[in-house]
């Protein structure tokens, strides 16, 4: 009987191409993948009729939804609940074996996961009463997860290297999207538990990654990243309240450094909200109160929310004059909520939060670092004045016809520049007080980007 022999050549040409121009052999690939993907995504699409929803899921506000778009990826075809997505697994795998730099790596398996994101999204739309092919579809995009956290652990590069630099800029921007997109799958299947503890799960998975990733960065320009992205973000009117609460969420597993530049972030988008919840207050208030009780109810619950944090940061904190305060603010809070004053009950809950904080904080330092806080303080603002001038340029906002955006940077620029002169004469005084004025000149810059949306202004000709 003759034998079968197995040539490997076209394997190994395949390696050897893939060494020398890996652009090349992904195209390749990617080619004859398509294919076979597209000949699977006609077999079936008849069938991904058949299992639409029987019934409607809650509703998400249209500026609270992440899209595919949004992803910056096409409309996902085939499923993992298609036979031949084991075809489009197979692909994935044949690009990470012949992506060879690990940065690269690490993009590509960042890559993926966004798609999964979207092939998760995709599922609850069209297959809703399909609870095992949903948990499936997270399941593909926890392990995608884990396989990127591992990436991020075992890179040796960190943000000064140009291209980790850019990859943290889309870490950063798809992770706040998938945490945005598994809010909406949570509050959609919020009746079914087993889809609920697998989308915390998930969740959760984000932090371990933004955990890795942050270990890779400056804390201060980690947190300008994270506000850049969460300015840019679409939302309603109490868009901030999510912002609060992503910043909560992920900086859970980051090392102490960037907890706490997340922590003055946080700090600044709790005062966007208190502005916001009071300004949407006034314009609901009279008349308008029964057409937009949903807008009130959403008010009440940040409120008590609010109330909820300051009650725990206070029985954490050890006793001393900064916990009396705290306590006082935390009873007029409670004053204010039941007379329904719930932006003053927002307000000053926030103040027992942050003076509460305080008080754990200055409890745990033997010594304050003033001098270093100070270095800390002021490298956050140099990186807070670069993000926003990025967008302004990403934006092709020019000086002529954005000229109030412009006098605010340039102030914060100004003062900025008198704090660094204050910080070197020794002056803390004065370095303090032109840092908070670089502070309220940013803040009233962001207000103007969030009211603009980016195609509003054109490129100078």
């Amino acid at each position: 009987m003759s034998k079968i022999r197995i040539s490997f050549a076209p394997l190994e040409s395949l390696i050897f191409v893939g060494k020398h121009n890996s652009s090349l052999l992904t195209k390749i690939i990617s080619h004859f993948l398509t294919g076979l993907i597209s000949l699977a995504a006609f077999l079936t699409i008849g069938a991904a009729g058949a299992v639409l929803a029987q019934e409607e899921p809650a509703a998400i506000a249209p500026e609270e939804t992440v899209t595919i778009s949004d992803l910056g990826v096409s409309e996902p075809t085939v499923l993992p609940t298609s036979p031949f997505y084991f075809f489009k697994e197979l692909g994935r795998s044949l690009q990470g074996f012949i992506t060879f730099n690990p940065v690269a790596k690490a993009e590509l398996e960042l890559k993926f996961a966004n798609e999964k994101a979207a092939e998760t999204k995709k599922i609850t739309e069209t297959q809703p009463a399909n609870t095992q092919a949903i948990q499936k579809a997270l399941e593909n995009y926890q392990k995608s997860q884990t396989r990127l956290r591992a990436r991020f652990e075992a890179l040796k590069e960190t943000s000064q290297n140009p291209k980790m630099d850019e990859l943290l800029n889309k870490l950063t921007d798809r992770v706040v999207k998938h945490e945005k997109l598994f809010d909406e799958i949570s509050f959609k299947f919020q009746g079914k538990e087993d889809i609920v503890k697998a989308v915390r799960d998930t969740m959760a998975g984000s932090e371990n990654v933004i955990g890795e990733a942050s270990k890779k960065d400056d804390a201060a320009k980690f947190a300008s990243r994270l506000e850049k992205v969460l300015l840019e973000e679409k939302g309603g009117e109490l868009k901030h309240a999510r912002s609060v609460e992503m910043i909560d969420r992920l900086s859970g597993k980051t090392p102490e450094a960037v907890k706490e530049s997340l922590g003055r972030l946080r700090e600044e988008f709790s005062e966007k909200l208190e502005t916001d919840i009071n300004d949407l207050l006034e314009k609901n208030s009279g008349k308008n109160l029964e057409e937009n009780l949903g807008k009130v109810a959403s008010i009440v619950q940040r409120a008590k929310e609010q109330i909820d944090r300051a009650e725990k940061a206070i029985q954490s904190a050890p006793a001393s004059t900064l916990l009396t305060q705290a306590k006082v603010h935390l009873e007029n809070a409670k004053s204010a909520f039941e007379q329904k004053k719930y932006g003053e009950a927002f307000g000053q809950a926030r103040s027992a939060e942050v003076i509460a904080r305080n008080a754990l904080k200055t409890a745990g330092e033997e010594k304050p670092k003033t001098q270093n806080n100070f270095e800390q303080l002021l490298k956050e603002l140099e990186e807070k004045i670069s993000a926003y001038r990025n967008i302004l340029k990403e934006r092709s906002y020019t000086e002529e016809q954005n000229k109030d955006a412009y006098e605010l940077l340039s102030n914060a620029v100004l003062h900025f520049g008198y704090a660094k002169d204050n910080f070197a004469k020794g002056d803390l005084e004065a370095t303090k007080l032109h840092m908070g004025h670089v502070r309220d000149f940013l803040s009233k810059l962001s207000r103007v980007i969030e009211a603009k949306k980016p195609t509003q202004t054109k490129p100078a000709r």
